[in-house]
Parts: C-alpha cells; structure tokens; sequence
C-alpha cells in the first residue's frame, strides 16, 4: 500500500531505496513542476518506458531492487518539480533543477 493506503509506490523510510512496491503492480507516474513547462524526455525502468503527454509514465513494479532513471527537460533552470501518483495524489518526491536537463535516479524493491 502506498501513503495512500492503496497499491502503488511509497517511500521506503529505511532509507535503503527510495520506494518500494509491491511486484506486479501497475504503477502509473506525472511529473508537476512549478511553471508547467517541465518534461520527461525519456524514461527507464529494466527496459525504455513510453512517456504519455511529456509528464507521465506507466510500467509495473519488478521484484528485487531496480532503477527508475528519468531524464527530465524544462526551458527553465532552477524550477521546482514533484514526482506523484496521480490517481491518489501521493506525493513520492520534490526536487529543484539545477540545469535544463537533469537525469535522476530512484531505486525501487519490488518484494
């Protein structure tokens, strides 16, 4: 259960990954940022993910320890951004990009 109380991704607050799931949960990702105009340019999850509408992505959790890697894109430097589970409005991460384009990386269990 996420934060929730529903299937998805939570933080993991042992620290070890940044989220953690349940395997085989579909899981569906957007992208906020503060002026809108922040991308997903790509995505990686065990294998290339589509991004739907520039700020969304879809895949299902895989079991062990994976990365998510997303290459985000704004014509703006310094603009805060949110990674969340839209369905339910979970909050899963905050950020502020440095650059027009940063990658980050987020560990995922699957158990």
């Amino acid at each position: 259960m996420n934060g929730g109380g529903k299937p998805g991704l939570r933080r993991d607050t042992t620290g070890e990954f940044d989220f953690i799931g349940e395997s085989g949960t579909q899981v569906e990702l957007q992208l906020k940022s503060s002026t809108g105009n922040a991308r997903i340019a790509a995505a990686h999850y065990s294998t290339a993910l589509e991004v739907t509408n520039g700020d969304r992505i879809f895949f299902t959790v895989s079991g062990g320890s994976s990365v998510l890697q997303l290459t985000i894109v704004s014509p703006f430097a310094e603009e805060e951004a949110q990674l969340l589970e839209p369905s339910d409005g979970v909050l899963l991460a905050s950020f502020k990009l440095a650059l027009h384009e940063a990658i980050l990386s987020f560990t995922i269990y699957g158990s």
